[in-house]
């Protein structure tokens, strides 16, 4: 188990989550920076490749398998999903516009400072993207 928090810009790595003395347990806290990332890929039961990314800390003994998080997709799908995951942690920058975070756009200041200096409606997601179409 793993937390990647914006706020703090850490990675919290828990202790192994089959024992349930530890599950919760903090193993490592270690900055996002410090993490190097890697494709894996692995062929499924009809050996159509899947790629998955993990994070990997360069002198600390610890990664985070981010398996299955972005579903079986392309090797370009996952490195998409890396710049993703790096603009989430960078909090000089706005959350990326994906649907998954639209709710906490609001939330956080520099999303919040971004979308006023741009002018985003507040329900750009889906709401707002279906409300267009309609009207057309």
């Amino acid at each position: 188990m793993w937390e990647l928090n914006r706020r703090t810009g850490m990675v919290t790595v828990f202790a192994n989550s089959a024992k349930k003395s530890t599950a919760w347990k903090v193993a490592h806290e270690l900055p996002f920076h410090e993490f190097d990332c890697y494709i894996q890929s692995s062929p499924t039961s009809q050996g159509i490749a899947q790629y998955n990314l993990s994070l990997v800390h360069y002198s600390v003994e610890t990664h985070v398998a981010l398996r299955g998080m972005f579903g079986v997709t392309s090797r370009l799908d996952q490195l998409a999903a890396w710049d993703m995951l790096q603009r989430f942690m960078d909090t000089s920058q706005p959350l990326p516009d994906s649907p998954q975070w639209e709710q906490f756009r609001p939330l956080d200041p520099t999303t919040l400072e971004w979308d006023k200096e741009t002018g985003r409606p507040p329900a750009f997601g889906g709401i707002w993207m279906m409300k267009r179409s309609i009207r057309r």
